[in-house]
């Protein structure tokens, strides 16, 4: 029985009766979802479910679910946890690229043409506690969110989810006593993070099924949770309706896109200390946070966590020095092996994020936005955060996105796609981008809409929005 492949196992051995998940209903020891998950395994063995196999999981954030995640790679299969928020179609054709063989679903999960298990059914097999995970093999995929183009699915192994978790664990003081509000969903990197970091730990995790900005700040008002994570958005949205004091939360890791200063300002006044972090699918989370000690002056500029080497290098691959913009690669063991369908990287490898940036004299990372996303119009790099934080600033715009056009005659021109209660006046856009940042950077199309299409931790899809001006029909 290979006890140190496991984090729930060696935790469960520890401390059975530690709590492990609360939820609003019910708390389950690390015990009781270590035999919720012996059964799970039994029934998937039951079934047929081997080493090698892939097997993707249709659920909610809830206790079925982890079980049925945690219990796959138990059996030497690869779990691969399904975005529930994709149409069918979508679904459908991820499944094939991942070479899924059967589907563990929730009562809400659309039939998707491959054998289907309920996930309630797994606590019906018997009790089995061997464990096939090895360090080095596949543990699961998962794909990308797929906001600049067509998602990828990432090949992550147990070594690569450890060094995360340990690396995690030293630079926030993760202890037993910790209980993490987990409103991140579970089939996203930073939503299953929380349940590897917590399980490994021996810490609880506050289960939320969905995030609502009352509940959440509620939570952290009474002290029930001590770290906390969370996309920009959802800051956003309880500090509109919960002041503080927020009891007990040593820490909110705010990642999954860009930030603002302003928001990391407004979380400092209230007394709620923010840790912008960056990191990604492919990285297993974070490789990148601010420290702990300045979670109430907090920065943009994120220093690497423990393991992780960080490099910004030029178009021609060469590195570059100390504030030079560039694109910046990854390095350290939580780096994946590569994709599904692609041969695999050697362990000398530097991961090229995608991500534009700069690291200062201090080996500190400033992350600017996608490669992907830079716009060229006229010769000239245009880096579309760069100008919506511009237009995030003036006071009647709520939300921004800028993406790039084609244009016959300056290859693309920047467009801007505004979220305002007050309707402001196109020229006090203008004039407001054109006081900071060059007059090339100004949009010259614009859009006036409800709301920016976002996925579920609120990263802007650009596609959708370049189809709205494609589409004369969208907007206001």
């Amino acid at each position: 029985m290979n006890r140190m492949g496991d984090w729930l196992m060696a935790s469960a051995e520890r401390a059975p009766a530690d709590p492990f998940l609360i939820t609003p209903a019910q708390t389950y020891s690390f015990g009781e979802v270590e035999e919720l998950v012996c059964r799970a395994v039994g029934t998937l063995r039951r079934i047929g479910v081997k080493r090698g196999d892939v097997v993707a999981v249709w659920g909610e954030n809830d206790v079925d679910t982890v079980v049925g995640m945690l219990a796959v790679p138990r059996t030497g299969a690869l779990v691969l946890p399904l975005n529930t928020r994709l149409a069918e179609e979508e679904v459908e054709s991820l499944l094939k690229r991942a070479g899924v063989t059967r589907v563990l679903s929730s009562v809400h999960a659309p039939k998707l043409g491959l054998e289907t298990l309920p996930l309630r059914a797994l606590a019906e097999g018997h009790a089995d506690r061997r464990c096939e995970v090895v360090p080095h093999d596949g543990y699961m995929v998962m794909f990308t969110s797929g906001t600049t183009g067509q998602p990828k699915c990432v090949r992550l192994s147990r070594a690569n989810l450890e060094a995360s978790a340990a690396a995690s664990a030293r630079h926030l003081g993760h202890t037993r006593e910790d209980r993490w509000l987990a409103v991140l969903p579970v089939f996203h990197v930073g939503g299953w993070s929380i349940i590897v970091r917590s399980a490994r730990e021996g810490s609880a995790v506050v289960l939320e099924p969905r995030f609502e900005s009352a509940r959440a700040g509620l939570l952290m008002r009474e002290g029930k949770v001590t770290l906390v994570s969370l996309v920009a958005t959802m800051l956003e949205r309880i500090l509109d309706i919960e002041p503080g004091p927020y009891w007990g939360v040593r820490a909110v890791l705010l990642g999954g896109g860009p930030s603002t200063q302003d928001l990391l300002d407004r979380s400092a006044r209230a007394r709620l200390p923010v840790l912008p972090t960056y990191g990604m699918t492919e990285t297993a989370s974070q490789v990148a946070t601010l420290p702990l000690a300045e979670g109430l002056e907090p920065t943009l500029r994120l220093p690497p966590i423990d393991n992780v080497r960080l490099r910004v290098v030029s178009g021609a691959g060469n590195r570059l020095r100390a504030n030079e913009l560039g694109s910046i690669q990854v390095h350290g063991p939580m780096v994946s092996a590569g994709y599904v369908g692609e041969p695999a990287h050697l362990p000398s490898h530097w991961f090229h994020t995608g991500d534009f940036g700069r690291i200062d004299a201090d080996g500190r990372l400033t992350v600017i936005g996608r490669t992907d996303d830079i716009i060229i119009s006229g010769g000239e790099n245009i880096h579309p955060v760069e100008v919506e934080q511009i237009l995030l600033d003036h006071p009647d715009v709520d939300d921004a996105v800028v993406v790039g056009l084609p244009d016959p005659e300056w290859g693309e021109i920047v467009a801007g796609a505004v979220v305002s209660t007050t309707d402001p006046k196109i020229r006090d856009l203008e004039a407001h981008v054109r006081l900071h940042l060059a007059g090339f950077k100004v949009p010259r199309r614009w859009r006036l809409v409800d709301e920016l299409p976002r996925n579920a931790l609120g990263k802007v899809a650009r596609p959708e929005v370049v189809a709205w001006f494609a589409d004369e029909g969208q907007g206001r």
